[in-house]
């Protein structure tokens, strides 16, 4: 969006980050809880699987007023002046700015105006025609926030460029030259697609390089349009292959697009271990044996270069939302193995009880095609995860397949009213909300995230790019 001029004597500003957090239970009052489910062989969900199902109850009702009343905003509905009368008004009106009379009226009504008639390429341009017409420069949040997202911006193209594109596609090269000289398995065979296909992208390697299997998913990355059916570590799903599609700082050059690309196959095609299913927890024992072969290919450099993109990402855009190499010596540590062999003899029962108990890898943005309303524990792995931020959370729990009517596109504002506890959001929410009524996810996003510690409010501001 193109600055616009703002004029007025008062201007409301959402925060970036939150205030102090409430100190309400993250989990709801009052819930009802749901029936335990069961893990792999009838073994049941640990207490923290049972404390996110009885967040997943209705906690508050379904009408949006209700919501309204639990949050109410306060309102003057007079000023208690007329801004047409403020000093020096008469120099604005005779300059290049002046305000025609449906801007004067919405002026005098609530202090401020944001003028359509005067667009500017960028704020630094804006300021300065204001400055040339002698007018006073109100130097407003918005254009800071501007200034600090587009440094962050350049600041991490650079690292991408420079460094991270670099760590990256000598990781993919070493992974693959380890895998070749370990010992063959199922997961060998599974491995060796997913990182060929990582290696092409980074690389920008043609097909002819390729094997056919990985030449079929380079087509559906490099297409980036549309749904596609994938098939790796024996399960198949539809990913939505216009994510594949370079954009913002990631289309500047090549290279930030082979970066682009072979980080969204590696953050996209996360390997899933545990999946939740009509209250049913469900083992992936072959994405399980993949995961934990993974972790043994890195050796000490290449540990190193992993660890120096996964900090470097988390440090800049966000944790990751599934479980990383960093955290299998935790799993192991929970499932009371010392090696991924001792791992994989356990019975299903005991690796989804250890998986769900270790609380590691649990996802919490929805990020795939979802094909049935259901609430969702799933556990997955990933080299290099999509990134959590609470936006995203928020955006999520307000879309179906989270909700119980089909609203498929989010609203800023719910993020604005959630995230950042900003009321004022919800007067305009209500429309919306009366057509697809979604007032009890909302409300519930809202009541977990104000349950939470400063430590998760701070982890809340982080740019996510």
């Amino acid at each position: 969006m193109r600055p616009r001029m703002l004029f007025g004597a008062m201007l409301l500003v959402a925060a970036g980050c939150r205030g102090t957090p409430a100190k309400s239970s993250p989990v709801a009052e009052g819930v009802t809880p749901a029936p335990a489910p069961t893990a792999g062989r009838g073994v049941p969900v640990p207490q923290r699987e049972l404390a996110l199902l009885h967040q997943l109850q209705d906690e508050v009702s379904a009408e949006p007023g209700a919501l309204t009343s639990r949050y109410p905003v306060r309102a003057e509905n007079k000023l208690g002046y007329n801004p047409l009368r403020a000093q020096h008004m008469n120099l604005i009106q005779q300059s290049s700015f002046l305000l025609d009379e449906p801007e004067r009226e919405i002026l005098k009504q609530n202090g401020f105006v944001i003028s359509g008639n005067r667009d500017f390429p960028s704020y630094t341009y804006g300021y300065i025609q204001i400055y040339a017409a002698d007018l006073p420069v109100f130097i407003s949040a918005d254009s800071i926030l501007d200034a600090v997202h587009r440094a962050y911006d350049d600041i991490l193209a650079d690292l991408e460029t420079n460094v991270l594109s670099n760590q990256l596609e000598a990781l993919l090269k070493g992974l693959r030259l380890n895998l070749s000289q370990s010992e063959h398995d199922e997961a060998s065979d599974d491995l060796a697609k997913y990182l060929e296909v990582a290696d092409a992208l980074m690389a920008a390697r043609g097909n002819d390089s390729v094997s056919p299997e990985a030449a079929k998913l380079l087509d559906v990355v490099r297409a980036a349009e549309g749904t596609a059916e994938v098939t790796l570590f024996g399960e198949q799903w539809s990913i939505d292959a216009s994510q594949f599609k370079p954009r913002g700082h990631y289309d500047r050059g090549p290279r930030l697009q082979a970066y682009f690309r072979a980080s969204m196959w590696l953050g996209r095609t996360v390997l899933m271990l545990v999946s939740t299913k009509d209250q049913q927890a469900h083992l992936h024992r072959r994405s399980l044996a993949a995961a934990l072969k993974l972790h043994g290919l890195l050796d000490l450099e290449l540990a190193d270069r992993a660890r120096v993109i996964e900090e470097t990402l988390r440090l800049f855009v966000g944790e990751s939302d599934s479980m990383t190499f960093l955290q299998i010596p935790e799993l192991l540590r929970a499932l009371h193995v010392d090696t991924a062999q001792a791992a994989l003899k356990l019975d299903d029962a005991a690796l989804v009880d250890g998986l769900m108990a270790s609380g590691l890898g649990r996802e919490r943005i929805l990020s795939r095609i979802a094909e049935e309303q259901r609430p969702r524990l799933d556990i997955s792995f990933g080299l290099f995860g999509q990134r959590f931020a609470v936006d995203s959370h928020v955006l999520s729990a307000v879309s179906y397949d989270r909700t119980s009517v089909k609203r498929m596109m989010p609203d800023p504002l719910d993020v604005a009213f959630a995230a950042l506890a900003n009321d004022h959001a919800l007067p305009l929410l209500e429309p919306g909300m009366r057509a697809k009524p979604y007032a009890n996810e909302l409300g519930r996003v809202r009541k977990l995230i104000d349950g939470h510690d400063s430590a998760f409010g701070t982890r809340a501001c982080t740019m996510t790019g």
